[in-house]
């Protein structure tokens, strides 16, 4: 797996962001009923990701972190009228979770796994080839992709 990130604005503006390897991420936090029309894991995903990680953190304010959002929704190329639904449904509900994750940090909770055991290493479906990785020895959790802007609208990486 390779590591994830995403720079701000274009390729190489230096204002990137980088989710840490093992980050504990629900995607899209869409309620169960919209999941018809707007799933989880969209093309919107890799944006979701950055936008939860940049909420988990707080290194920036919370409107920076959805106006981010908006924008990557906008590089992935998800459709207008989905990325402002998500974008305006983030703006009047991300508050929750946003006091939330302040909550967890402050009692010690570590949204970013540094291991994984072994089973949950074969069972995952997302971590690819085993070779070279010892046996019965915690491995690390990966989260792999890279998203750049290289002109306004293009993007190079892969999909997690």
């Amino acid at each position: 797996m390779r590591v994830f990130g995403y720079d701000v604005g274009t390729e190489d503006s230096g204002d990137h962001i980088s989710v840490s390897i093992g980050f504990q991420t629900d995607f899209a936090s869409i309620p169960r009923p919209f999941w018809v029309f707007l799933p989880k894991w969209g093309k919107y995903g890799n944006a979701a990701v950055v936008h939860d990680w940049l909420y988990w953190t707080q290194e920036r304010p919370r409107r920076a972190s959805d106006e981010i959002l908006l924008e990557a929704m906008g590089v992935l190329g998800v459709g207008t009228v989905t990325r402002h639904a998500i974008f305006w449904a983030v703006r009047a509900f991300g508050w929750i979770a946003w006091l939330r994750n302040q909550a967890d940090r402050a009692e010690g909770f570590n949204r970013v796994l540094i291991t994984i055991t072994d089973k949950v290493w074969e069972e995952s479906k997302h971590c690819g080839s085993k070779a070279g990785v010892d046996e019965g020895q915690p491995q690390p959790l990966l989260l792999g992709s890279h998203l750049h802007v290289r002109r306004a609208g293009e993007l190079r990486g892969d999909r997690i």
